[in-house]
């Protein structure tokens, strides 16, 4: 059983986001173990990108922050091959198609599982063209993390299909949202998954409001804090560990 298998073998998993080499990449180690001690149960990993499409200005703007601290792909990787020296976190790396272009898929996806990566999300290729990146996933042990959204009802069934690790499901519950439409949504999306798969399906969270984040745990396997945790950095920079590990602790207890 993968380190991912094992952890949706509990109810509630909570997966924070935070940008690789913001505000460096010692500071990325400690906050990974941070929020692992406060209840963090996967780490999402952002790949620092100049034009990251797919992203909030939060997220944007800490890929800057990151890129000017001289982070590379090599350091990210350096990093995460000294955390497995001391943690069994799962890792998931969010990039874009472009870095593991330019660094070479072949050699992107061996690195990943040299140094215990468990998981790559890229929300720049589509369900039709993930073919060659499918494949190097597949044959170094390296899930490939579907994406979905409330806007992508026709295709659910033919992107679950060959899911793999879990589906992030993409919302927009912010501090204001209808949570009790999007809960509807969000529990039709996952019987729709079901239907021809049967893996987890997370949800991004946008915000730090406790009590929607409870409600959403309930129609969820998962958690994933978007911008929280990034927006604390992007805030405090070295001062946030504190501050993090106060908001996983607080959010991990709620649901």
């Amino acid at each position: 059983m993968s380190r991912l298998d094992n952890i949706f073998q509990k109810d509630n998993v909570l997966i924070p986001f935070i940008t690789a080499g913001d505000p460096n990449i010692n500071m990325t180690y400690e906050l990974i173990k941070v929020m692992e001690e406060n209840g963090a149960d996967i780490i999402e990993l952002g790949i620092p990108f100049s034009d990251p499409v797919a992203e909030g200005v939060a997220v944007q703007e800490a890929d800057l922050r990151a890129l000017a601290a001289k982070t590379t792909t090599d350091s990210i990787f350096d990093m995460l091959e000294k955390l497995r020296k001391e943690s069994d976190i799962p890792v998931v790396l969010l990039t874009y198609m472009n870095p593991i272009y330019v660094y070479g898929t072949k050699r992107f996806m061996e690195r990943c599982a040299q140094v215990g990566v468990d998981g790559v999300m890229v929300p720049d290729v589509p369900y039709e063209e993930k073919g060659e990146l499918e494949q190097e996933c597949k044959e170094n042990g390296v899930a490939l993390i579907s994406m979905i959204s409330l806007t992508t009802k026709d295709r659910i069934g033919m992107i679950a299909k060959e899911a793999s690790g879990y589906i992030y499901c993409i919302s927009s519950i912010g501090e204001l949202t209808d949570v009790e439409h999007v809960k509807q949504e969000i529990n039709d999306m996952t019987c729709r998954v079901n239907e021809v798969n049967d893996i987890p399906v997370v949800v991004g969270f946008d915000g730090g409001n406790v009590k929607n984040a409870i409600e959403i745990a309930k129609v969820s396997a998962g958690l994933v804090l978007e911008n929280a945790v990034v927006s604390l950095v992007g805030d405090y920079g070295m001062d946030a560990a504190i501050y993090v590990a106060d908001l996983i602790k607080q959010i991990k207890q709620a649901i």
